[in-house]
């Protein structure tokens, strides 16, 4: 995913963009959605959300708490290496 970059409130990471192909797309993650929390510990910051994301690694999945308008969705996302990584 990409981060919306402006997006300056403490409550989550606004995601910015999804690209093509990615465990993001695949588990339903939308441009737009806010990230709350990362296996059920708060995201409030982009700071918050690189800690708990590195914290896994390539084949763990995560269970990614969003806000899309007035819902609350979990997703469950299979992480996969860095882009071009085999």
């Amino acid at each position: 995913t990409s981060p919306d970059m402006t997006y300056q409130k403490e409550d989550g990471v606004l995601v910015g963009g999804v690209r093509e192909d990615t465990p993001a797309q695949h588990c339903g993650l939308q441009k737009g959605d806010l990230i709350t929390a990362l296996d059920g510990k708060p995201v409030r910051t982009l700071e918050d959300y690189a800690t708990l994301l590195f914290a896994h690694k390539p084949g763990d999945e995560v269970l990614i708490t969003i806000r899309r308008g007035e819902q609350v969705l979990e997703l469950t996302a299979r992480l996969a290496g860095k882009i071009g990584e085999n």
